[in-house]
């Protein structure tokens, strides 16, 4: 903006007089008219440049009940998060999304299965149904999806003792329970 300013300004005649006019006159001769420049022209250059905003396509209208500034998370989701669009536009994700939903699926089943049918995992720590105390070393059951090279062999001597073991209890309980009672 200031070079073109330097530029008109440049033409005019009190410009025309400098040092070298003043020792070689004869090369600079004086313009024949004046040089007129419109004012629309210089207030033109004289204007600082300041780009004007574009108008917003959407005005945004607050409510009173909308005290709290947006941030930057009142933003909507982009569609490229979005799975349907996803599996539409870019369709070389659907093998994928195929073996991630089929994964997931016998994940949660195997985690069902397991919940209903394991005895070594115990959930309530007092609760009387426990598989040791529950099991029958005689007739051992098998709780294993699969079995490879191994066998549950009948320990009897060891089911004696859990018998012997509980009957001492029953009679402790028994004569406790008469003892109290006047």
């Amino acid at each position: 903006m200031l070079s073109k300013f330097l530029r008109v300004t440049g033409r005019c005649e009190a410009c025309l007089f400098s040092a070298k006019s003043l020792v070689n006159p004869q090369r600079f001769p004086a313009p024949s008219k004046p040089l007129v420049i419109p004012t629309k022209v210089i207030s033109h250059l004289l204007q600082p440049h300041v780009p004007v905003p574009a108008k917003p396509l959407v005005t945004q209208t607050r409510v009173m009940s909308h005290l709290i500034p947006p941030s930057q998370y009142d933003m909507p989701w982009s569609k490229k998060l979005q799975m349907l669009y996803v599996m539409r536009v870019y369709w070389e994700t659907i093998p994928l999304f195929l073996t991630t939903f089929f994964a997931l699926g016998v994940l949660f089943c195997a985690i069902a299965w397991a919940i209903n049918n394991k005895v070594d995992a115990v959930f309530h720590t007092h609760s009387r149904g426990n598989i040791s105390r529950t099991m029958d070393l005689r007739n051992p059951e098998y709780h294993k999806i699969m079995i490879i090279n191994q066998r549950y062999a009948p320990w009897p001597e060891m089911q004696d003792v859990l018998d012997k073991m509980n009957e001492a209890e029953k009679r402790a309980l028994t004569r406790a329970q008469s003892c109290s009672t006047p």
